[in-house]
């Protein structure tokens, strides 16, 4: 038998603990969740998902002497990707991002912008006249964007990319990304950590006091308040009143995070230097470390996207990666004599405590009858979240507790 069980009790809230039982006798193994889609030679420096089917990740050719940019791009969620061409020259390409289903912007180094409004069926060079390199874009409407870069360079367009204008930002460092929450509101981060925020479209920037000299390589905006950062040396900022304070914390074996991506308000990931990857459940507060795969091969992962809780991918140095459960391990049954999965997944719920709602997630590798119980301390049934037969795949289930009284609880799979 396998047991994880946790308790404590609160005030009108209810702590569920969970406890995975096996009825059989079986030796385990740990698996990365993490499934390697593309390698090669080339690095590419931002992944970004449409849906779950449409995706693009750029880089540079690694090969050649003058680092011509490469697009490429998949229509079955990563499985295959195809390098794209184009009838125009490209540089060295540091991001892509969608608007919608359709408008993308691509920017990129010696000032290079390119435009699609087919879903990169084609592109239109609107690239600047400066030496500048661009590492980030925002595109906020079919004509509305913004990017920045080295020398504290911020860019804006207004019709879509004929036109750009240089914003004032008052400091030096590089810039390495920029995220809005809507039209108006802003943040950019990036080098001896750099966070600026704007409050009218980009027009005018403000620098917000972090009170570290780290740099800043990735950012995500969850909420009008509620803004997260990565960077040097697994650093971690966060901040929940809109950047008038900053709280910064030093992750793990310090390793240098690149990127940070929420596929909700609670669930996010960053990746870094030596394919590290880490994910929080709780919007920030704590991190965990998910277990790598030395059989990837990528040194470093440089960009995330995640499209909800538990499906993304990841690029980086040679390689892609995708996880369909969050990128957590599975336990694999090493022996094969009895009719029962090979592998599958519980997680402890969350929020934990809670009052009076919960959620659950669970994952199986084929289909399977599933019974999914919650239990009082005393081994009292209290109810039944799953009773049935489910076919492969990753499941969340709530639990609304407003009719048990307040305690401690254990749930169990089988």
């Amino acid at each position: 038998n396998f047991y994880l069980l946790f308790s404590g009790a609160f005030m009108k809230k209810i702590v569920l603990v969970f406890c995975l039982v096996l009825f059989f006798s079986i030796s385990f193994q740990v698996n990365a969740q993490w499934y390697e889609q593309n390698s090669g030679d080339d690095p590419y420096y931002s992944i970004f998902f449409i849906n779950e089917l449409v995706g693009f990740s750029v880089g540079h050719e690694s090969l050649t002497p003058n680092q011509i940019g490469v697009i490429l791009k998949t229509i079955n969620g990563g499985d295959t990707w195809v390098q794209q061409s184009t009838e125009i020259d490209l540089n060295m390409l540091e991001e892509i991002v969608f608007y919608d289903n359709s408008n993308g912007i691509m920017v990129g180094w010696h000032g290079s912008v390119y435009w699609t409004t087919d879903s990169g069926i084609t592109w239109i060079d609107r690239s600047l006249q400066i030496d500048t390199n661009l590492y980030s874009v925002a595109r906020l409407s079919e004509n509305l964007a913004l990017a920045c870069g080295s020398m504290g360079t911020i860019v804006k367009t207004t019709d879509a990319g004929e036109n750009w204008t240089f914003q004032q930002t008052d400091v030096n460092e590089p810039l390495f990304d920029i995220q809005f929450y809507n039209s108006d509101i802003g943040f950019c981060a990036g080098g001896a950590g750099v966070f600026l925020k704007t409050t009218d479209g980009g027009e005018n920037w403000v620098r917000q006091l972090t009170n570290s000299t780290f740099g800043i390589f990735g950012l995500s905006i969850l909420d009008l308040d509620t803004v997260i950062g990565v960077g040097e040396q697994g650093m971690i900022f966060r901040t929940t009143n809109g950047g008038t304070d900053w709280n910064s914390v030093r992750y793990g074996n310090y390793y240098d995070l690149y990127d940070v991506s929420f596929g909700n308000k609670l669930t996010g990931y960053s990746v870094g230097k030596s394919a590290f990857k880490i994910k929080t459940t709780d919007c920030g507060i704590t991190w965990q470390t998910l277990a790598s795969d030395s059989s990837l091969s990528s040194p470093v992962l440089l960009s995330v996207h995640f499209i909800d809780s538990i499906n993304g991918w990841a690029s980086g140095w040679r390689t892609i990666l995708h996880t369909t459960n969050g990128g957590v391990t599975f336990i694999e049954d090493e022996e094969n004599h009895f009719s029962k999965p090979k592998k599958y997944l519980l997680e402890q719920n969350y929020p934990n405590p809670f009052n009076p709602s919960t959620s659950i997630q669970y994952a199986i590798s084929s289909r399977q009858f599933v019974t999914l119980k919650v239990y009082d301390v005393l081994g009292k049934e209290v109810a039944i979240l799953v009773n049935q037969d489910k076919p492969a795949g990753n499941y969340q289930i709530d639990l609304n507790a407003i009719s048990l009284p307040s305690g401690v609880y254990l749930y169990r799979i089988q």
